[in-house]
């Protein structure tokens, strides 16, 4: 009983051996090792899934020209923008700077041009143009004429009672006196003009700042008293100037406020002033020269 029992364990021993080998994995070979054991070989051997893929189309990229000959309307506009990493910030809408506003004045300035009673030009005030007793001369040399500013309201057409500033003036004294300026006459008995006197005003120059418009004759540093040292009054804002024609006049304030006419003259190429030319000639026994200023602008 006992040899029976040991048969029957070898017999089953034997077949479950025989069942393990039949399920046994196979050992991996170098080189041939395959995924869960399955090989592209086998892979191949696979029938496909689902029918046949159609190709996607080839979609050719047209010129706006080539649309519009089909009749299409054109591409739209591709908008290259560059975008940002992290979270998106929006946009703080931009601050408009404060509008400056223009200044209500503008500097001008030019040369001036001293004209005969014809209109023809005969010279110009120019940088080296004061003699010796602080006159001013009529200059012939266009490259010597002197630069004078002024200060006008912007856009206006007429620069009324203004001051003239020379700025480029080479005679040794009247550097210091840049202001353009009608001085009291050295034969005056007061600062008055009018009709019937002979009474008259020299060209010349005078400090800083100029005195207001309207103000009365005072004594003031000029190239004539500096000269002779003589005390002489001066006004300096008596210029008006047309902005258009470039007309240059002048306008004296007597001592009680009145305005004289002022007419503009040349004795011997020194200019001079006065209500009444005429009289002026007479009374000083000298020819006079009638003329005109032409302030010309750069």
């Amino acid at each position: 009983m006992h040899r029976v029992s040991s048969i029957i364990c070898a017999v089953v021993l034997v077949v479950a051996a025989a069942s393990l080998k039949a399920y046994a994995f196979p050992m991996p070979q170098l080189g041939k090792q395959c995924m869960l054991n399955y090989c592209m070989g086998t892979f191949a051997t696979f029938p496909p899934r689902g029918g046949r893929r159609v190709p996607s189309p080839t979609i050719q990229l047209r010129t706006n020209a080539q649309r519009l000959a089909d009749g299409l309307g054109p591409k739209p506009p591709m908008r290259r923008t560059q975008q940002r990493r992290g979270t998106p910030v929006r946009r703080q809408a931009e601050v408009s700077a404060t509008p400056i506003t223009p200044s209500p004045f503008v500097t001008r300035c030019g040369i001036m041009t001293i004209m005969d009673g014809d209109g023809e030009p005969v010279g110009y005030i120019g940088r080296s143009s004061f003699d010796e007793s602080g006159l001013l001369l009529i200059n012939e040399t266009l490259s010597d004429a002197a630069t004078a500013c002024f200060t006008a309201e912007r856009g206006a057409s007429i620069a009324q009672s203004v001051s003239l500033s020379f700025t480029d003036l080479t005679t040794e004294g009247p550097i210091d006196f840049p202001l353009l300026a009608l001085i009291q006459g050295m034969n005056n008995t007061d600062s008055n003009l009018t009709p019937l006197s002979a009474q008259y005003l020299t060209f010349g120059g005078a400090v800083g700042p100029a005195a207001p418009p309207g103000s009365l004759p005072e004594y003031t540093n000029n190239t004539v008293s500096f000269a002779t040292g003589v005390e002489r009054t001066v006004l300096t804002s008596v210029w008006t100037i047309n902005l258009n024609s470039g007309s240059l006049t002048a306008q004296w304030t007597n001592e009680d406020a009145t305005q004289p006419p002022t007419h503009i003259f040349a004795v011997d190429g020194i200019l001079h002033a006065s209500a009444d030319p005429v009289r002026f000639s007479i009374n000083a026994t000298v020819t006079i020269d009638p003329v005109t200023l032409l302030f010309i602008a750069f």
